[in-house]
């Protein structure tokens, strides 16, 4: 559901109608007992989940169905950010935790936390947890994850959020992370996984959205660069190649950054997790380009997430741009 939704989100003004019913359809039958959704099968219901099905089903949920998820997202509030689950969820039945602690895992996270404001702009008290959300940029002016590697993901989720509240972040943020981005732009335009000095596709991808959101501070130069880099990138049938971008802490870490031994594709506590086949990858990639096509067309206030529902025009593409539909 969790992957689904994400997707859905992606590409919902890319795609045609029709083919998203089938998708949104599977969602909307999803919605567990308590309200939310689970990253699927018996796994409980979290926030995480919750917040991007709320996401994909924008307009597509009645008005009680909708306030009975918006109740259960923000349940998981834990001082002024989103854990991804509660005590009480049955998560620590579901692992078999026992007596472990699995504080981590019902501490706030940002990256939950953005995404439960991106979906929900309405929240009551979305200014403070919006607040204190975008105070957590780190000295290099990016917005660290729990459940991702790098910054890059909760990054251009705190640019959604803000935008989807009708606001930027503050300047001195804002300038921050702009030099951020243009210092660890890659010499071929892109963005690497980490340390990697190889081009990452999801990670370019979302770095080229925060630059499409700080568009107003200029850096087009740059903008135009990452996008180009993320367009070569692309593979024959459409798609781009996803690497192993997600993580998974052990449920008791509260800091993942402290975390030394993590383990590849094994599953569990404190490994990383593919994106496979690049669902991910192709995804942001495509709501990265058409969003960069759309501001430097003047179509769209660099503030604003998602894009109005108006169907593209190829003769609304910038010079060059032909990208293919997975």
């Amino acid at each position: 559901m969790w992957v689904t939704s994400f997707i859905v989100t992606h590409v919902s003004d890319i795609a045609k109608d029709a083919e998203l019913r089938r998708p949104k359809s599977f969602l909307a039958t999803a919605r567990g007992a308590s309200g939310g959704w689970s990253y699927g099968g018996a796994v409980p219901p979290d926030a995480d989940s919750t917040a991007w099905c709320l996401k994909a089903l924008d307009g597509s949920l009645s008005h009680d169905d909708r306030n009975e998820a918006e109740t259960f997202l923000w349940s998981h509030r834990v001082q002024d950010g989103i854990a991804t689950y509660t005590d009480d969820s049955g998560i620590r039945e579901y692992i078999q935790a026992g007596d472990l602690s699995i504080e981590g895992w019902t501490s706030e996270h940002p990256d939950v936390t953005a995404a439960a404001i991106f979906s929900d702009p309405n929240y009551t008290d979305r200014d403070t947890i919006l607040s204190a959300l975008i105070d957590q940029q780190n000295g290099s002016g990016f917005y660290d994850a729990y459940w991702w590697r790098g910054p890059h993901y909760t990054t251009s989720m705190v640019l959604r959020a803000a935008g989807a509240c009708e606001v930027r972040i503050p300047a001195k943020n804002a300038k921050l992370l702009l030099r951020g981005l243009t210092r660890e732009q890659l010499e071929d335009g892109g963005y690497g996984l980490g340390s990697s000095m190889t081009l990452d596709p999801l990670t370019t991808a979302f770095a080229l959205e925060s630059f499409s959101f700080l568009s107003y501070l200029g850096a087009a130069k740059e903008r135009e660069r990452a996008a180009r880099a993320l367009l070569e990138a692309q593979r024959d049938d459409g798609g781009w190649d996803g690497d192993y971008v997600m993580r998974i802490p052990s449920p008791g870490v509260v800091h993942p950054e402290h975390v030394d031994g993590w383990t590849r594709g094994t599953g569990g506590g404190n490994s990383f997790v593919l994106d496979k086949d690049g669902l991910f990858a192709t995804a942001a990639s495509c709501a990265a380009l058409d969003r960069w096509r759309r501001v430097e067309n003047g179509e769209l206030d660099p503030g604003r997430w998602p894009i109005l529902r108006i169907r593209r025009k190829a003769s609304g593409l910038p010079a060059e741009v032909n990208v293919k539909v997975a």
